[in-house]
Parts: C-alpha cells; sequence; structure tokens
C-alpha cells in the first residue's frame, strides 16, 4: 500500500481499541504465584484487590445478562485488578476493574472528568454507586459504574450499548457479581 492509499486513523478508533489493546496486552503478561492480585477474597492479606476474572466469571456474566462475552484477560498491577471481555458477536465488550474500598471517591472523580457527564447515582447496589454514560468518546456508548462495597471499589465499563438504561443494567448486574464473589 502506497501512501497515496492509506487511511488516517480516526480519533475513535484510538480510543475504543486503545484501552482494549492494553488490557489485552496487560494480560499477556501473565502473573506469578507471587503477585498478590490473585483469585480469592476482594482483598488479599497484603491489601491487594482479588483478580477480576475470578470474581466475574464470563458464564456469570451471560447468564445474569444474557450478553455473551469471551473469556476475561486479566490485567492491572497490584493497586488494581482488571479484566477485560472480548465482545462476542454483536453485543459489548466489558472491562471490570477492582481496587481497595477507599479507591471509590478518587474513581468516580477520575471518571466523571473522563466521560465530561455528570454521575446518575444509582441506589440499588452496593453502599454508593455512580453511573456515567457518554457517547462522546464512542458513538455506540460508553457506560462507567462505579461501585463502593464493604472491602472493594468496582467499575464496570461498558462499550457498544447504545441504550443507557440497558448500559446502566449490564453494569449493575456484573458489578453485583463482583460483589457478591468478593
Amino acid at each position: 500500500m502506497n501512501a497515496r492509499t492509506r487511511r488516517p486513523v480516526r480519533l475513535t478508533t484510538l480510543l475504543v481499541a486503545g484501552p482494549l489493546l492494553v488490557g489485552v496486552l496487560a494480560g499477556c503478561a501473565g502473573t506469578d504465584s507471587a503477585s498478590p492480585n490473585q483469585p480469592g477474597g476482594a482483598i488479599d492479606t497484603a491489601g491487594a484487590p482479588a483478580q477480576a476474572c475470578a470474581l466475574v466469571p464470563a458464564e456469570e456474566i451471560q447468564a445474569g445478562t444474557g450478553i455473551g462475552v469471551g473469556d476475561g484477560t486479566p490485567g492491572g498491577d497490584d493497586a488494581r485488578s482488571t479484566c477485560t471481555y472480548a465482545a462476542s458477536g454483536a453485543g459489548p465488550g466489558l472491562t471490570v476493574g477492582v481496587e481497595t474500598a477507599d479507591r471509590f471517591a478518587d474513581k468516580a472523580e477520575s471518571t466523571q472528568r473522563s466521560s465530561g457527564v455528570p454521575a446518575a447515582d444509582i441506589a440499588d447496589v452496593g453502599e454508593a454507586a455512580r453511573f456515567y454514560f457518554s457517547t462522546t468518546q464512542l458513538p455506540t456508548g460508553l457506560g462507567t459504574l462505579v461501585v463502593r462495597g464493604d472491602d472493594m471499589t468496582v467499575d464496570v465499563t461498558v462499550q457498544g450499548l447504545t441504550d443507557p438504561s440497558r448500559s446502566r443494567e449490564t453494569a449493575t448486574t456484573v458489578a453485583r457479581t463482583a460483589l457478591d464473589n468478593g
């Protein structure tokens, strides 16, 4: 392909593909047995979060939401565990993050800054929950729910559901699964 036939990379492509690629690459790094970011309870004895993929298995996402997703790709570090689920068919992509409970306010604030929309408080999940939905970064919809549980903060990002209510319901179901399994 020569320079005249190349197509420019669109900003939306970078905004969508960038976080997914980071999640996939982080998952390729692997984990060793000494890492506190492992399956189990919400927070291990060293204070690190449990692995998000262990808290929200793909089968439980499908059973709870009716949305098919592939197996999750683990990622993150000792402060924040993540699991990225690729879209299956026409379904949305999902990313789940788990941090310590004291990170709720900071996580909610940074999510509001990055989404550029005000939060909607959600009363039926966790101790406190805030939902953000925008079509600015992703025209097909980007919804993020940040939830404070007893001993963890969970954030669920749903990419590609154009209906804000469906995005919120999906994120809420996934967050409840993480809290219940934590």
